[in-house]
């Protein structure tokens, strides 16, 4: 059995930890593209870096 789950490796507090949890197999593009308008054509990556940069500290 293979577990493919977030692990977090002490990432920063904030966006950097977002946009890491983002990446991570729990979310998929489609679960990630109803929260931005206007990111039909991003890549889940993009999609997880502009995510994360609109969150506030």
């Amino acid at each position: 059995m293979t577990i493919d789950a977030f692990v977090d490796n002490g990432y920063t507090p904030g966006r950097e930890f977002s946009e890491q949890l983002l990446l991570s197999p729990e979310f998929t593009i489609q679960s990630l593209k109803p929260i931005l308008s206007g990111s039909s054509r991003l890549k889940k990556a993009e999609l997880a870096t502009e995510i994360a940069n609109c969150q506030k500290n």
